[in-house]
């Protein structure tokens, strides 16, 4: 948390490449159906702007290591705690 906002950071290594849609800016699903698979991500960027929020997606390559972060950011005024 910072101010009023809260993060939910993720991380994780992959090893095939990444393909971002231009329209979205978010990444393609690399599995085969594309009707049942590449929403998860979509649904994360919609719930986040729902509390004055949004994603951020960020691809590095260290040291032979393919990363895929995502951090979600929302406003914690917005957001009802029961």
């Amino acid at each position: 948390m910072k101010g009023s906002l809260h993060f939910i950071e993720v991380e994780n290594d992959f090893s095939e490449d990444i393909i971002i849609e231009e329209e979205s800016g978010l990444p393609i699903s690399s599995k085969g159906n594309g009707k049942l698979h590449g929403i998860g991500i979509s649904n994360i960027q919609r719930c986040a702007k729902k509390y004055m929020g949004d994603i951020d997606i960020v691809i590095s390559h260290i040291d032979g290591r393919k990363k895929f972060s995502l951090t979600v950011m929302m406003n914690g005024k917005s957001m009802v705690v029961s």
